[in-house]
């Protein structure tokens, strides 16, 4: 019911837009068909107004629903950025705590200086 808020806030500008200048049309045609002159011309006015009124005071409503829309998808980028800010973070600690293991290794002479570089190398790192 509250799930993509911003699409049904558009949709419903539309709507309220078609409704509106439907309106204001019937209504201009019921002023024009008393017959008089000056109820044409006012009939006509009704019509062209109402129709104008109704397509730009939608304007506000659906620009509403596009802002929720935006707003939504910022909101969802910036999650994803943040998760792979948190996932690079981790790894860094993890090969940080690989290097820090193999130049314990090293210093104990437990590596040769080959097997430190390349396992400095592929932890990642710089010698």
């Amino acid at each position: 019911m509250y799930t993509e808020i911003g699409k049904k806030i558009k949709l419903l500008a539309m709507v309220t837009a078609v409704v509106m200048a439907l309106i204001s049309v019937v209504g201009g045609f019921s002023i024009i068909a008393e017959g008089y002159l000056e109820d044409v011309i006012a009939g006509l006015l009704v019509m062209l107004v109402g129709v104008l009124v109704a397509w730009v005071s939608s304007w506000v409503l659906y620009g509403f629903g596009e802002l929720i829309d935006k707003t939504v998808s910022i909101e969802e980028r910036l999650s994803i950025a943040s998760d792979k800010t948190e996932q690079k973070e981790k790894m860094n600690t993890a090969d940080e705590e690989k290097i820090e293991k193999i130049k314990s290794l090293y210093s104990a002479g437990l590596l040769s200086e080959d097997e430190y570089k390349e396992a400095i190398y592929k932890a990642g790192g710089t010698v």
